[in-house]
């Protein structure tokens, strides 16, 4: 009785005949082809247990043939060897990835051949209950070699088509990795690709991190709350969730709507379509991204191989960046330490130098206090940029602590003004302070705002030519939160560089990079704080800005309790 039945594809008649006789000899049933068209047709006609193939071949070479049988999911579970002769170790790299199962070294001596044959036909389980005259495409498929070839390249255009989309989507994912250090910014992106290939009422990206659960949702049709709460009800229950995320025991959930206006009392309510992919390899899930619509049965197979790797694209960029974390958490540590032990020498030579400027000590001259200017400046700069890094290092460790209270807005403006006269009168620089109502108050940390305020005109003066001017108030409108600003007549941003302005060292180029202003100094720390700051006080803060004219920026706080 027959075993197996192996093909053999070599366009060597003399290599086939050896083949053959060697694994007929074995008691295998063994049929042929003499290139790699007429093999895929016999794998769609005889269904072989085993391929053996030859690489070097005209029309369709080894590679190729072996990538159009592991394409097919009704056959990609044959063993392929691949006879070669060729000794170098790219050749077996590219074996590997069209899918060969394994090697021989072509030889007149057949034991090595046949050794592998029946170590693969052992080890290799083919695959019960599958009934492939039910294959679609089966009801179409070529009868004789003589329409092979047509078939054939069907398939090659079409393995093209699929591999040419998936690299481009990969590609497009892969860019996020450009938003390292703006998570918001790349999930934003993230969502501009994905609805721009599936369809989707609601998407929600969800991401585990230690016991807290953040969630990215993007709303593309008009839905209801219950239906948006419904979707993360969904997310949080699947069973590739971490326990404690699946048991409702997180400590935190946070949430960043886009499209919130969406979300309408009128929207839809049900959901009748759902798609989940973890965001997980062979360790725990880390999240999952998840599409939701009311039409009914939305995702067929396409849509979900399209999800898988998107999602496998975003796992690796997630990974990179919670890479990148790790490192700035080892550095920050690092630096902070040092920058720490910095910070007390520091405040006690501006203490000296401060009595020496107010003549607290003894008269000084007109020049000797320009200088003493010049120290105490460069001081407060070399002070500024050592807090910054203490408070970076704070804010990624998650300890940034505020103590909001009622205060007087005034009162912070004028601390601020105070703070910065200094390095306002050295550019000959107007700082304005143009709040009007003396008994204004509001809810914040008095200390971190005047920090941001800081950072704030330090900015402006930093990046505005001398005899300008830099203007600081707040905006009342009634109802709503206090809307600080800081006005400067500066050299402005360019628009295509606002999106990425609050990042961390980020001084931007073109004009941020001339000469002129390039000695200002800093990393790109302070608005990166100012951002945790005004979002650790639940506000928001944003920068309007035009070359040439000056910026403004604007941040909010709520207004007295």
């Amino acid at each position: 009785m027959a075993k197996e039945k192996i093909l053999v594809v070599d366009d060597s008649a003399t290599q086939l005949i050896m083949y053959k006789m060697a694994l007929t000899k074995a008691g295998y049933l063994v049929i042929s082809a003499k290139n790699g068209v007429e093999g895929v047709h016999l794998v769609e006609t005889e269904n072989p247990d085993l391929i053996v193939s030859d690489i070097i071949m005209p029309e369709l070479n080894g590679y190729q043939f072996c990538r159009l049988v592991k394409d097919d999911p009704s056959r990609g579970h044959i063993p392929i060897i691949l006879l070669t002769s060729l000794g170098q170790q790219q050749d077996r790299f590219w074996g590997i990835e069209a899918g060969a199962n394994s090697f021989v070294t072509k030889s007149t001596d057949t034991a090595e051949l046949l050794a592998e044959v029946d170590r693969l036909i052992k080890s290799f389980v083919k695959p019960q209950m599958i009934d492939y005259s039910e294959r679609e495409e089966d009801k179409y498929a070529v009868s004789s070699p003589e329409g092979a070839e047509e078939s054939v390249k069907t398939k090659i255009n079409r393995i093209l088509e699929r591999l040419l989309y998936e690299s481009t989507v990969s590609n497009r994912m892969r860019e996020l990795s450009r938003y390292a250090y703006n998570r918001s910014e790349m999930m934003k992106k993230a969502f501009e690709l994905f609805h721009q290939i599936v369809e989707y009422h609601v998407s929600i990206i969800t991401l585990f991190v230690k016991e807290d659960v953040h969630f990215t949702i993007d709303i593309q049709k008009p839905v209801t709350d219950g239906f948006v709460e419904k979707c993360m009800e969904t997310a949080l229950e699947q069973d590739f969730n971490p326990e404690k995320i699946r048991l409702g025991m997180a400590k935190n959930v946070r949430k960043e709507v886009l499209q919130e206006e969406l979300v309408k009392e009128d929207g839809t309510a049900d959901i009748q379509s759902t798609l989940i992919i973890p965001l997980q390899d062979d360790e725990e899930a880390v999240g999952s991204i998840a599409v939701f619509t009311s039409d009914t049965f939305a995702y067929n197979k396409d849509i979900h191989k399209l999800v898988q790797l998107i999602a496998r694209e975003l796992l690796l960029t997630i990974k990179y960046i919670r890479k990148l974390e790790e490192i700035e958490r080892m550095k920050t540590n690092f630096t902070s330490t040092i920058v720490n032990d910095l910070r007390g020498p520091i405040i006690a030579n501006q203490s000296f130098v401060e009595a020496l400027y107010h003549e607290y000590v003894d008269p000084v001259t007109e020049d000797q206090k320009e200088i003493l200017g010049n120290i105490l400046g460069n001081n407060k700069k070399l002070l500024s940029f050592i807090n910054d890094i203490l408070d970076i290092s704070r804010i990624e460790s998650g300890t940034l602590e505020v103590f909001v209270e009622n205060n007087t807005v005034k009162t912070v403006l004028d601390e601020a003004v105070k703070n910065m006269s200094i390095l306002a009168e050295q550019k000959e620089i107007m700082l304005n302070n143009e709040i009007e109502d003396e008994t204004l108050k509001a809810v914040f940390d008095a200390e971190k705002i005047i920090q941001v305020m800081n950072n704030l005109i330090s900015n402006g003066i930093k990046f505005t030519s001398n005899g300008g001017s830099v203007s600081i108030g707040v905006q009342a409108d009634s109802g709503n939160p206090l809307r600080f600003y800081v006005r400067d007549t500066g050299i402005g941003i360019p628009e295509d560089e606002l999106p990425f302005i609050f990042e961390k060292y980020k001084r931007g180029s073109g004009v941020f990079s001339s000469d002129e202003h390039a000695a200002g100094g800093g990393v790109g720390l302070g608005l990166a704080i100012c951002k945790s700051i005004v979002e650790a006080h639940k506000g928001k803060i944003w920068v309007e800005s035009k070359v040439g004219e000056g910026s403004v920026v604007y941040f909010t706080v709520q207004a007295e309790k």
